[in-house]
């Protein structure tokens, strides 16, 4: 019987995955499931967003869990994780859990599910220039796995590549704009972050710097982006 096989057998540990849909790009998930059988065997799979989870939805074998735009908030989806996984963990329909996220404010939830008696292991995408590292304090078993994709440009089925305005205008379309057709620059952030577009400098300038773009406070807790009006999209 092969490493697999004997993994996902019956006497395998139940996992639950949950996956930082709004930090986390889709394109990872072929990625993600293959290193999975090494730790257990799934019985679950959450992806957790408010309003922005780019991709999951289409991705094989994933259940996400989306609040909806009226939740969104800083962190909403990330509380959502947490409220989640303390749920599953009480109902006892798992053995352990497999933490999809770099971001480091889950560190303290990996800890109280670790000594609660969970396996608790750590998949991070290596993007960005921390990479969880007190997550992998607390893991039984962290993994890193790599974005395919460049930095700043992507190739369309059967196209030429995109440029980092088209990129970021076509993440934008999905972010569910307000009546005003404003997106908050956080929401944007998290679902260029998830879509694998990475980006120099500071969000909110290179916004203001695209023709088709316009920001609001761009510096303040309200900061908001959306399209000029009159400009055509990339």
């Amino acid at each position: 019987m092969s490493d697999h096989e004997a993994s996902q057998g019956p006497q395998a540990p139940r996992l639950a995955v949950l996956i930082d849909a709004e930090n986390v790009p889709v394109s990872l998930w072929p990625a993600i499931r293959q290193r999975l059988p090494r730790l257990g065997r799934p019985v679950l799979v959450r992806a957790y967003a408010c309003g922005g989870a780019p991709g999951w939805g289409r991705a094989d074998g994933v259940e996400v869990v989306d609040a909806g735009a009226a939740a969104r908030a800083a962190n909403a989806a990330d509380f959502l994780l947490a409220f989640d996984a303390g749920r599953v963990r009480e109902s006892g329909a798992v053995d352990g859990f497999v933490l999809v996220s770099g971001d480091d404010g889950f560190a303290a939830m990996v800890k109280a599910l670790a000594e609660s008696g969970a396996a608790v292991h750590v998949i991070i995408p290596a993007i960005g220039e921390t990479y969880g590292r007190r997550l992998a304090c607390h893991a039984d078993v962290c993994l890193l796995v790599a974005p395919p994709a460049g930095p700043d440009t992507a190739e369309r089925a059967g196209g030429a590549p995109q440029t980092l305005e088209a990129r970021f205008a076509e993440v934008f379309r999905g972010c569910g704009a307000d009546g005003e057709g404003w997106v908050p620059l956080s929401v944007l952030g998290g679902a260029l972050k998830a879509a694998g577009v990475a980006f120099p400098g500071k969000l909110g300038a290179l916004a203001a710097a695209m023709p088709g773009f316009e920001v609001r406070g761009a510096d303040g807790a309200g900061a908001a982006v959306r399209r000029r009006t009159g400009h055509a999209a990339p």
